[in-house]
């Protein structure tokens, strides 16, 4: 058990699994290394960044789907249709909001290298706390490599790199599938995601839409009080 999991093992608050999943599904690169797909059927390789990283003021919103479930009346929170994130950067601040049915269900502050995240219902000072993997991007997807690209292709009239990963999972348990399969669209003006589908093992469509600029951002007090006791326990590990 690693540091920051005993750290929030001493909150000794539930939560709901259920829901939580969903934020693993435009999340798994907290957890997982890319490993390549030698698998193409296009030379004419993009040139780097395969990903931009987000300008530190941007707005973007991921709405959630599945192919299961897309045209079902199912509105159960294990269901993502419904499910929107809504993500604002300014500067080294980041704020993701987790939206099911337009009512908040999850709320992420990001800075420098923590991720906090409180769940709707639980108490203010419970906030869990992860950390982003080295040379991430603001999106927390997983690096692309050249040999992760098959093809340009159109998605909603955009003009996109094709690109298929396989991601191992670090978390799997002894007997489970540690391989997830990831399709992803970006765009080749912006090298912003367009698309993203997720396949573990049900498919899970995330769309993105960008707007510039963003409000100014402040991290709220019991965040920053995390974010304080986060520094005051990094600085104690040295």
């Amino acid at each position: 058990m690693n540091s920051l999991t005993q750290l929030n093992k001493l909150q000794q608050q539930p939560f709901s699994i259920a829901f939580l999943g969903l934020l693993f599904l435009s999340c798994f690169s907290w957890n997982v290394t890319a490993q390549s797909d030698s698998s193409t059927t296009d030379k004419s390789l993009p040139d780097p960044p395969y990903i931009d990283d987000a300008p530190d003021s941007i707005r973007w919103t991921i709405t959630y789907s599945s192919e299961k479930t897309k045209n079902s009346d199912d509105t159960s929170q294990e269901n993502p249709s419904g499910t929107k994130r809504i993500a604002t950067k300014n500067g080294n601040l980041q704020k993701e909001t987790v939206l099911y049915n337009e009512q908040t269900k999850v709320t992420e502050w990001i800075i420098d290298d923590l991720v906090m995240t409180h769940q709707q219902g639980w108490p203010d000072t419970y906030i869990l706390l992860d950390t982003l993997p080295p040379n991430g991007n603001a999106f927390r997807l997983p690096e692309l490599k050249p040999e992760m690209y098959v093809r340009s292709e159109s998605i909603n009239g955009e003009s996109c790199h094709y690109y298929e990963a396989r991601v191992k999972d670090e978390n799997a348990g002894e007997g489970e599938n540690n391989t997830l399969y990831i399709q992803l669209w970006i765009s080749e003006k912006t090298r912003f995601p367009i698309r993203v589908i997720h396949h573990q093992p049900e498919v899970s469509i995330l769309d993105y839409a960008f707007e510039k600029g963003s409000t100014p951002l402040k991290l709220p007090e019991p965040f920053r009080k995390k974010y304080d006791y986060y520094q005051k326990w990094k600085a104690s590990q040295k």
